[in-house]
């Protein structure tokens, strides 16, 4: 059983939240969620980068931050050119 008891007067007020943008993101008929983690995973030549460059061209600014994990990245033959 639970049982609550008083210990002080102290008063606890909600932290106030910003008024959320009731705009759609950008990319919203690709992915409807704000802060999404996207996944692509298939065999060769199956058109994952194809893919990859429509969501990024549809969903991304200027300032999106964009983490790639890609353990093939200097392994393409048709990309010598370090990416970073």
């Amino acid at each position: 059983m639970i049982t609550l008891k008083q210990i002080n007067n102290q008063i606890v007020k909600a932290i106030p939240l910003p008024d959320i943008d009731p705009r759609p993101v950008k990319g919203y008929d690709i992915c409807q969620e704000i802060y999404a983690n996207i996944f692509l995973c298939a065999r060769k030549r199956s058109g994952k980068t194809s893919a990859l460059f429509k969501i990024l061209k549809e969903c991304a600014t200027k300032k999106t931050i964009i983490i790639i994990f890609c353990s093939t990245v200097n392994k393409d033959p048709h990309t010598n050119k370090e990416i970073f």
